[in-house]
């Protein structure tokens, strides 16, 4: 089931999420979310590590690199897509967790706390090159 709006890539499909507070959290309007992975931040490294457990392609997922973190959607074809980048794992715990469930994208107040990329970046994963597509906010 693909999402309703252009978040979201075409082959998206809703995501599960594993952590414990998550069905309570579900029904929250996403500032109060972002709220609580700001008081509770060993929830949010709980999000981090079941990002890095997934064995499974196509999936949501939520890295750390160079002290910043990025949240996006890995393809069936091994390519990155709409990718964001946050400077704190807080919000970017939001963002996964929105994305995961298919109800939008976090957008901290501001925005200041997030860097949308606006064109292609290319990266290399292990002996392959792939391109990374970015989606309109």
């Amino acid at each position: 089931m693909a999402a309703a709006n252009d978040e979201f890539p075409e082959e998206f499909t809703i995501q599960r999420v594993r952590l414990a507070a998550a069905k309570g959290l579900a029904g929250l309007q996403p500032a109060h979310i972002a709220a609580y992975f700001r008081d509770h931040p060993e929830q949010a490294k709980d999000l981090l590590s079941e990002s890095y457990d997934k064995r499974f392609t196509p999936s949501s997922f939520m890295t750390e690199r160079s002290g910043s973190y990025q949240v996006g959607w890995f393809s069936k074809r091994a390519e990155y897509m709409c990718v964001r980048q946050f400077s704190n794992l807080d919000d970017a715990a939001t963002d996964y967790f929105l994305f995961s469930l298919g109800k939008g994208r976090w957008n901290p107040p501001g925005n200041d706390r997030v860097t949308e990329h606006l064109v292609a970046v290319e990266i290399r994963l292990t002996r392959y090159r792939k391109m990374i597509t970015i989606c309109s906010p």
